[in-house]
């Protein structure tokens, strides 16, 4: 019976057909080419470095100049994307939608999201199925040991040759060297690798 109850409750989980995302948190933690990495870490120093929010926000606004080399100019396909990270993904949602919570609800078109452990990546493509953004949030479904969210932060370091940019704190990663990425997980994240 106790085998049973699992199984159903991650069918459950498998086969959720839709997820809501806030549209303050979207792009939060955004994912972009590594050739970004100097220009970025020079644009937190210079003009994010005393840019911190708490647990009610942030007091001031703050517009992230668009990066030097955008995500849809490495013409990555969705293909390779999904190819990636399906298969170590818990579930996969088709559909994205965003707003204010009940009375502003639109569906984010061409994005999808890959589930793992605390944490969603959505990916969204345009009409050739070329990733135009790349970014991860918190997904509230499933609860785990955060190895196959390392091992897709990793991928989608080695495999793409990206970097991740946490614009809440603001900092960056590179997702090519696992040790950071568990000290990114254990120390800005609710997702602990043990």
């Amino acid at each position: 019976m106790y085998i049973k109850l699992i199984s159903i409750i991650k069918l459950k989980v498998l086969f959720v057909r839709e997820i809501f995302v806030h549209e303050d948190f979207l792009k939060m933690i955004e994912f972009l080419p590594k050739e970004n990495y100097f220009s970025a870490a020079r644009y937190i120093k210079e003009k994010l470095n005393d840019f911190k929010g708490d647990e009610y926000g942030f007091e001031d606004i703050k517009v992230i100049e668009k990066p030097k080399i955008s995500l849809e100019e490495k013409s990555i396909k969705f293909k390779t994307l999904y190819d990636l990270l399906l298969p170590i993904s818990s579930f996969y949602i088709k559909k994205v939608n965003s707003g204010y919570g009940s009375t502003v609800v639109y569906e984010l078109k061409n994005t999808v999201m890959f589930g793992y452990d605390y944490f969603g990546i959505y990916a969204s493509y345009n009409e050739e199925d070329i990733i135009i953004d790349l970014w991860m949030w918190d997904c509230n479904n499933i609860e785990g040991d955060g190895k196959n969210l390392l091992k897709a932060l990793n991928l989608i370091g080695r495999e793409l040759n990206l970097i991740l940019i946490d614009w809440r704190e603001p900092l960056l990663v590179n997702l090519v060297i696992q040790h950071k990425i568990e000290n990114y997980l254990n120390d800005y994240t609710w997702c602990s690798i043990s």
